[in-house]
Parts: C-alpha cells; sequence; structure tokens
C-alpha cells in the first residue's frame, strides 16, 4: 500500500476563527438546558474543546464575550498627539494667511 502523501508544509499559520456571540449563546443555552458537551459538539459541529472553553469562560466570567488581546502596543500616547486647541488653530490661520499669495517659488524655498 502507497503512502499517503503528506499535507502541505506551508509555514503561514491557518488562522482561527472567534466564535460569533449567537454561537457562544447557543452553546451556553444548549448547556443550561442540560445537554452534555458532546451533544453539543455533535450538533454544532465544533471542536468538543471549543465547546468546553465557551462553556468554562461562561462559568468563570458569565459576560459571554472574549478578553480583549494585548497586542502592540500604540506608538504614540495621547499626550503625544494634543488636541487642536483654538489658539493653536488661530496661530495656523494666521500664519496660513500670511503666506496665502505666495508665488511658487517661494514656497519652495520651505523645507518641509
Amino acid at each position: 500500500m502507497p503512502r499517503a502523501p503528506l499535507q502541505s508544509t506551508s509555514s503561514n499559520r491557518t488562522g482561527r476563527k472567534e466564535l460569533e456571540p449567537f454561537q457562544r449563546g447557543i452553546i451556553v443555552g444548549r448547556f443550561l438546558a442540560g445537554q452534555k458537551k458532546a451533544d453539543i459538539q455533535r450538533a454544532m459541529h465544533l471542536p468538543y474543546t471549543t465547546i468546553q472553553t465557551t462553556i468554562a469562560t461562561y462559568q468563570s466570567s458569565t459576560t459571554g464575550t472574549s478578553s480583549s488581546r494585548i497586542g502592540r502596543p500604540e506608538i504614540l500616547s495621547d499626550a503625544d498627539k494634543p488636541q487642536l486647541t483654538e489658539e493653536i488653530a488661530k496661530l495656523r490661520y494666521e500664519w496660513a494667511y500670511v503666506r496665502k499669495d505666495w508665488t511658487y517659488e517661494q514656497w519652495s524655498k520651505i523645507i518641509w
């Protein structure tokens, strides 16, 4: 018997899909109605561990939502990007108003 070919060896991980809140509600509802986890798994065509984790998350938090991800921290804080105040807006307007009739040559001398 010939050996079965191996699966693709792509180094890219396949993306996992997060359950919709509706699906989570169905899982928790079935569990609260007395269905066994294995029965829920067969009916919803999801991995058993997904059912188990969803129920465990519900029992520990009762929010029914995923926890927030840490992710990459923001590069700039709110202090690094302050709001445009009226004073700054006025200064910008005055700067632009003085230069509204400048020629191309005058503008080309400014380093941005």
